[in-house]
Formats: C-alpha cells, structure tokens, sequence
C-alpha cells in the first residue's frame, strides 16, 4: 500500500492488485480523514478511473475558498452542499451553479465511493472537510489548508506515472 499525507488528518492510499490487468490498473484505493478510512478498499476499482477522476479534483486545489459556506455548521455545509448538486430542484441550485460548488465535492465518481460523500471548503489556515456514509451522520474534519491539496496533488502524480508507464509498453 502507497499512502500520501497524513492518515491522521487526510491522506489517500493505493496498491495495485497482484494481476492488475495492464492499463485497467486494478486495485484499490481510499482517502484517510482524520484516521478514519473512507471509501470501500476491500471492494477494488479500476485505478485507471481514479486517475481520469483525480485529474477534476487536483484542478480544483487552492480553489475552495468561499466564506459563505465556511461558516455554516458542519451539518447546515453538508446539507446544502449535497442538496445544490444532488438534489432537484434544490433552493441553492442556482447559486451553486454561478460560484461553481462543484469545486468543493472530493469524492470520487467511482464505485469504492459510492456510499460516500465528502466535500471540503477552505478558509487559510483551515480547511473543513464533511462527509457522510450512506447518507447517515455527518462528521467533520479541520485541517491545515494546503494539506488536502498536496496529498491529492501527490497521489495523482503517482498513479498517473504508473499509467503512463503501463500504455507504454
């Protein structure tokens, strides 16, 4: 296993499958928030996807800023957060639209987290993470900003030079 971060405030951690089928890159993959494991790493998922969805979420490092959101509780965040970009019709559907909250989803778009939901809103030097399982309790978790940015930055750099060396072979 390949970790980068810290697992006690976030880090994310990989390892490809013993028969990882070339450039699928089979494997699994998890954030760490807080020491907490998030994400299903037992199940597996084509790394391959990891990286093509990491790519939107590293796009959007030293971009989360917004005030607004930052002073919401921890559940008040999550709630409209998820309502803006999962909900029909949702009160903030226009708003979230115009300053692009979007930015602030950092969960994966694929299968190990599919029960998960994590966002995350900076305001240097802290940056709040929110996620919720299953649509359940909603926990938060206060980092240094800047570190989410750079375990993600780190573990994209890495699984794309593992891609990269396997298309060219």
């Amino acid at each position: 296993m390949y970790t980068f971060g810290d697992v006690a405030t976030f880090a994310a951690s990989y390892e490809l499958d013993e028969n990882y089928g070339g450039s699928w890159l089979f494997g699994k993959f998890c954030y760490w928030i807080g020491g907490e494991l998030v994400g299903d790493y037992q199940l597996g998922t084509s790394l391959r996807d990891v990286v093509t969805a990491l790519r939107t979420v590293v796009r959007d490092n030293g971009n989360r800023e917004n005030p607004s959101l930052f002073k919401l509780t921890a559940e008040e965040l999550y709630r409209r957060l998820d309502s803006a970009l999962y909900k029909e019709n949702s009160k903030y559907e226009s708003l979230a639209q115009e300053e692009c909250w979007a930015r602030f989803q950092i969960h994966l778009p694929v299968d190990i987290f599919d029960f998960w939901k994590v966002y995350l809103v900076d305001s240097p030097p802290v940056a709040r993470i929110v996620y919720s399982f299953s649509e359940g309790s909603v926990v938060e978790v206060n980092l240094p900003a800047g570190i989410f940015d750079q375990a993600i930055t780190d573990v994209f750099n890495a699984l794309f030079d593992v891609y990269e060396a396997e298309i060219a072979k």
